[in-house]
């Protein structure tokens, strides 16, 4: 599973932090009253805790780590991937006792490597591309309409990027004409 919120860490924290610390106490705030009142109304626990929260979840159920991306400066947005315990997956197909292993399987590689299998190499997609899969990424399946009133992109330009995404492997497509819809591949 993904999540993607559409800005950065405020600074001083960094995707690198993310990914590397629990605690965020030197964290900056936009807008300290608005946080204060969200306090005061018992709206949040504690400032900065739901990532460590999440983190200590995970590694609770056996889980692999969230996995925070992208790894660079200039990309505008945030995204967390939570990967799938594999003993989940085989508690669902009906293979296991239903007991989360304490030490759990082994990740596939292609995931350590990607974060839960996110093969989307970002650098090496135009800007088109880019918005298309964010847009995706975000928003699950979706039809063409969607997409081009989500993105304001025309129908033509929309067509001519998932084709080229569709032979990258990135996007497939599901469904006959009128009812097709894109996804990001598994």
């Amino acid at each position: 599973m993904t999540f993607v919120n559409y800005n950065r860490p405020l600074p001083p924290v960094t995707i690198r932090d993310l990914n590397e610390r629990e605690d965020f106490d030197s964290r900056g705030y936009l807008s300290p009253e608005i946080r204060d009142m969200f306090f005061a109304l018992d709206l949040v626990e504690s400032y900065g805790s739901g990532i460590r929260r999440a983190k200590r979840a995970m590694a609770a159920n056996g889980s692999p780590p969230l996995v925070f991306t992208p790894d660079n400066e200039t990309d505008d947005y945030t995204m967390a991937a939570a990967c799938i315990n594999e003993e989940f997956l085989r508690i669902r197909a009906g293979e296991a006792s239903g007991k989360l292993a304490s030490n759990p399987p082994a990740i596939r590689q292609q995931d350590r490597e990607g974060g839960c299998g996110d093969r989307i190499s970002w650098g090496a997609l135009g800007k088109s591309e880019r918005a298309v899969c964010k847009y995706l990424i975000g928003h699950g399946e979706t039809g063409a309409a969607a997409i081009v009133e989500g993105l304001g992109m025309k129908r033509r330009t929309l067509g001519d990027v998932l084709r080229r995404l569709a032979d990258k492997g990135i996007v497939v497509a599901e469904g006959q004409s009128v009812s097709r819809t894109y996804k990001i591949a598994d």
